[in-house]
């Protein structure tokens, strides 16, 4: 056989080296014949000797490699001999190392039987596929062969593949501290950090999130922590919550988010940086400052829309290519700007900075921060900082206050926060505001209520309520009138039970509720105690009494049930709110509540008649009479007589005065008797004011309650007053003319109209022709128009446009003629208390169109010349 061909030609070489020649061949033998161990017996002689040539150690290894020794085979003892065969090999001197060569039997040798060894080494690893075996394979037989790096790609897979039975981030820490340059490496560092962050925030409490965010800092994790700790802490959307995260929180990556609904839910900007000095991203909001509280115009060149300051600078530069008609001709107050671009409508800053995509048909603003956008039928929220809160899905959305929004699909409501979490999700069919804090919900018929005071916008799970009441409305602010089963009763808006749900009738009295059940009445208090426990057939409640009827009689009571006066009256009315009148016997009487027991009688009792008071909130109150002979008399409420039994009507107005009427005429008197107009007018009635108006032949006049002077009625209609003055009045004979409350003239009786225009200058008109009189030296000015139309009023000034044949102009009553009247269209575009102007004149010839914005003193803005095509682009005036 070639392996003993082999050992015998090393014998010749090196037999003397170890062993005698004789005694090799006989080594040889006894592995042929299977003599195994006189072997090992051999070679450990020859190793007690101190031999450590090559040659020995390749027959140890030959001696545990040999199929045939399976009690002594060993694949590690062979490979561990192999190795230290190379090792001495290499020790020898390249003399002794050549003779090993053409002995056959050098490194080749080595090399072939290592390779054995090696490959059954691993087919055996192989056929184990443990990870231990693998691991003894890689560690013991350690090569550079392929076979040990497949040993290494088996050993990480079997590895990686009982980590992921287990699934546990703590299986694929494992597994990479063990492995970290295996090829699963990168998966197994992937699911680690995805297990560690799920395992840690599952409870998704804010405290766990805050520890995972400390602790592993430089998870790829990290960021998704921070948006739910946000989302979790931020949860109801008010402006304290967003306080305390920012404070918090302030390496978080979605503090910036929350710094921008502080910013938009901060009315008062100015004081936005007092009050947080310490805030970061300081000059993104100094920019908005800068900004956002700027005035725009708009402006068209080429085709595109930009943008100007009240002072005529160029803010955004002609680039957009439309913006809606409720942005066209007026100024942009708001701090965003809506544009049209290809793809829709977008959101842009006033700086020109896009903040959203080009997909919406409709943005409007929906709370102090957000947006709500449609996308074809269907409506989302945008947030004004530039971020998406809700796609456009919902077929309504309805702001009810910050935090909470009213979401509507497929016909039912449920609530949401900002965010599109659910908060109650009730199906409702109709959600109806009744305050800016509450709201009834509806479903199937049935109702409840949402109110902000009590409800608190939970981080939990979705909320429910119970829809109870087939009616339900509030009474005395902090309570609900409810019917559930036919029953009425009451409930606190904390939905406490006040008045049992119990009664077939409910009304709210001004200390509680009046309740009736089986056709008698109750009364409970605010606190829901029975004040009038037992049945009544009538309740009437005054000014801290209660008026009682029992067995068709009258009594009073007070808030506490304790009797004022004994049920025995046929009639109990309360005369304000320290007087009763009482019919007792057919005979009237009135009652003082703080003298119950003295009676006032009443003969003739016709009615009760008030009079309003400019010094008091309560009116007066007074008695009417009437005698036999149906005359009409007065007296009050101590029952002194005021006016005796003479008149043929009494009508109380203001300030304790009469209008009275005798013989068909009727006169004014105060109700101590004193005449103040004698009765000769067909007509005396109430105006707006302190006067009464006066009728008299089909003229009238006016008389002042206040310093009781009396304009006499010769005019065509009632005088009115001049503006605000009580001095001037604006009168009609034949003509206008202006009088004084004296009936003095002061303007004669000469135009055909007359319209205020200061107080020292009227607005005339004559023959047609508008024109300016100064009023204290009766001078017309010469400005003459054909007719006008107001533009602008507030209290200080007023401004018309006027119209010539010339065209149009305009007129301020502070700053005089500001545009002569050579145009053809003159708007006022303003919404606030300073007017612009926007003036138009079209040149027919040039089919150009001539654009100014002018400012309330006059002043030229800006100046644009449109071609027809941007003109109906601009689309302010109507086609000329």
């Amino acid at each position: 056989m070639l392996k003993f061909k082999i050992i015998a030609i090393a014998a010749l070489y090196f037999g003397y080296a170890c062993c005698k020649a004789q005694n090799v061949n006989a080594l040889i033998k006894k592995l042929e014949k299977k003599q195994f161990k006189e072997v090992k017996e051999k070679l450990d002689k020859y190793i007690s000797k101190g031999k450590k040539e090559p040659v020995i150690f390749y027959f140890y290894s030959k001696y545990f490699f040999d199929n045939n020794n399976q009690k002594n085979r060993s694949l590690d003892s062979a490979y561990a001999n192999i190795e230290v065969a190379f090792k001495e090999l290499q020790l020898l001197d390249s003399n002794e190392r050549e003779k090993y060569q053409k002995a056959e039997i050098g490194e080749k040798a080595f090399e072939d039987l290592k390779s054995k060894i090696l490959s059954e080494a691993f087919l055996k690893a192989k056929e184990e596929s443990t990870e231990p075996s693998l691991n003894h394979f890689i560690t013991f037989y350690n090569s550079d062969s392929s076979l040990h790096k497949r040993a290494i790609q088996m050993r990480d897979s079997i590895s990686y593949h009982l980590s992921q039975l287990e699934n546990s981030y703590q299986s694929y820490l494992t597994f990479l501290s063990k492995y970290p340059d295996a090829a699963q490496a990168k998966n197994a560092k992937y699911l680690y950090e995805k297990l560690l962050y799920e395992a840690k925030t599952k409870s998704s409490e804010i405290d766990d999130l805050v520890s995972f965010i400390n602790s592993y800092p430089e998870s790829p994790y990290r960021v998704d922590a921070e948006k739910r700790l946000y989302y979790k802490f931020t949860f109801d959307n008010q402006k304290e919550t967003f306080e305390q995260f920012a404070e918090k929180f302030p390496d978080n990556s979605m503090s910036l988010k929350a710094w921008l609904w502080l910013w938009f839910l901060t009315k008062e900007k100015d004081s936005f940086f007092s009050k947080y000095p310490k805030m970061p991203n300081r000059e993104i909001f100094v920019n908005r400052l800068s900004t956002d509280t700027l005035i725009f115009l708009p402006i068209v060149k080429n085709n595109l829309f930009g943008f100007i300051d009240l002072e005529g600078n160029t803010r955004i530069k002609p680039s957009i290519q439309n913006i809606p008609a409720t942005q066209k001709c007026k100024p942009i107050n708001e701090e965003y700007i809506i544009a049209e671009t290809e793809g829709g409508l977008s959101i842009f800053t006033k700086k020109g900075e896009k903040i959203s995509a080009s997909e919406f048909d409709r943005i409007k603003d929906f709370s102090e921060a957000t947006f709500c956008t449609k996308k074809g039928n269907k409506f989302g929220l945008f947030h004004k900082g530039g971020f998406e809160l809700i796609p456009p899905k919902y077929d309504s959305l309805l702001f009810l206050y910050q935090g909470v929004v009213a979401a509507k699909s497929n016909r039912k409501w449920r609530l949401i926060t900002m965010r599109d979490s659910v908060i109650v999700d009730s199906s409702c069919t109709s959600i109806k505001p009744i305050k800016k804090d509450l709201w009834i919900l509806e479903r199937d018929s049935l109702k409840t209520f949402l109110d902000k005071r009590v409800f608190s916008i939970t981080q939990n799970a979705e909320n429910s309520f119970d829809f109870l009441y087939e009616e339900l409305s509030l009474s005395h602010e902090n309570f609900f009138q409810v019917l559930r089963k036919n029953k009425w009763g009451v409930i606190s808006r904390n939905s406490r039970e006040i008045i049992p749900i119990d009664y077939s009738y409910i009304e709210e009295s001004s200390y509680g509720w009046i309740v009736e059940k089986d056709s008698v009445y109750y009364a409970y208090d605010l606190k829901g105690n029975l004040v009038l426990p037992e049945p009544l057939e009538n309740v009437l409640v005054g000014d801290n009494h209660y008026a009682i009827k029992k067995e068709s009689k009258w009594g009073l009571v007070d808030l506490k049930g304790e009797t004022i006066l004994p049920v025995k009256c046929e009639e109990l009315n309360f005369l304000g709110k320290s007087h009763i009148l009482i019919k007792e016997k057919n005979k009237y009487h009135i009652i003082s509540l703080q003298n119950p027991e003295k009676l006032v009688s009443i003969h003739n009792f016709w009615q009760v008649a008030y009079s309003k008071t400019s010094n008091r909130e309560d009116p007066a109150t007074f008695i009417i009479t009437r005698s036999k002979r149906n005359k009409k008399g007065l007296m009050d409420l101590s029952g002194k007589k005021l006016l005796h039994d003479h008149y043929d009507d009494l009508q109380l107005v203001q300030d304790s005065l009469c209008i009275f009427k005798k013989h068909n005429k009727k006169g004014v008197l105060k109700v101590t008797g004193e005449v103040l107009l004698h009765a000769k007018y067909d007509g005396i009635s109430e105006t707006s004011g302190q006067s009464l108006s006066l009728y008299l032949k089909n003229k009238f006049g006016l008389f002042n309650t206040q310093t009781k002077k009396t304009i006499p009625a010769y005019y065509a209609f009632v005088p009115k007053k001049y503006g605000k003055r009580d001095s001037l009045f604006i009168a009609k004979k034949q003509k206008f003319g202006i009088i004084d409350s004296s009936d003095e003239e002061l303007i004669p009786f000469v135009y055909d109209e007359i319209k205020y225009w200061n107080d020292t200058i009227a607005l005339v008109q004559k023959a047609n022709k508008w024109q300016f009189l100064l009023l204290n030296q009766k001078q017309l000015l010469p400005d003459t128009f054909d007719h006008y139309e107001l533009l602008f009023k507030n209290n200080d000034e007023v401004a018309i446009k006027t119209f010539n044949a010339s065209g149009y102009g305009l007129i301020s009553s502070r700053f005089g003629r500001i545009i002569p009247e050579e145009y053809n269209e003159i708007l006022n575009i303003s919404n606030t208390n300073i007017p612009i102007y926007l003036v138009q004149k079209t040149d027919r010839l040039t089919h150009s169109h001539l654009i100014l914005y002018v400012s309330n003193k006059g002043k030229v803005i800006y100046k644009q010349f449109l071609s027809d095509e941007e003109f109906q682009k601009f689309s302010c005036f109507s086609k000329p």
